[in-house]
């Protein structure tokens, strides 16, 4: 089973590990999906120069398939707008809800474990 990565604060440095992480264990795993906006990391993607492909997936036993093509992504609630070291109140309910999911997922044995990274807390 894949390991679930929460979505992070979105205009933090959680996309950017998410990215990094699969350029790095691509080849041989262990194998995750972040719960996430696939076009917000593929923008983030395309502005550090990271070579990662998000891969949209509809569950988690679809990211072993995806994940030496790209990172698997679990869609979250909607697009997430964020600009990078400008945390803001409006991507909260997006980052909770990743959260939340994540959790359950694990709860029901679709997930292996959670990973989370920080989060914005002051907003």
């Amino acid at each position: 089973m894949p390991v679930a990565f929460t979505m992070r604060e979105p205009a933090g440095i959680g996309g950017e590990i998410a990215l990094k992480a699969w350029a790095r264990l691509a080849e041989y795993g262990p194998v995750f999906f972040v719960i996430d906006d696939s076009l917000r990391l593929a923008r983030l993607a395309g502005v550090l120069g990271i070579a990662a492909q998000p891969i949209p997936i509809a569950h988690p036993f679809e990211a072993q398939a995806a994940f030496r093509q790209g990172l698997p992504v679990l869609e979250t609630i909607g697009r997430v707008k964020a600009a990078i070291g400008r945390p803001g109140a409006a991507t909260a309910d997006a980052v909770i809800a990743s959260i939340a999911q994540a959790v359950e997922l694990v709860r029901r044995g679709e997930a292996a474990a959670l990973c989370t990274d920080p989060i914005q807390k002051s907003l």
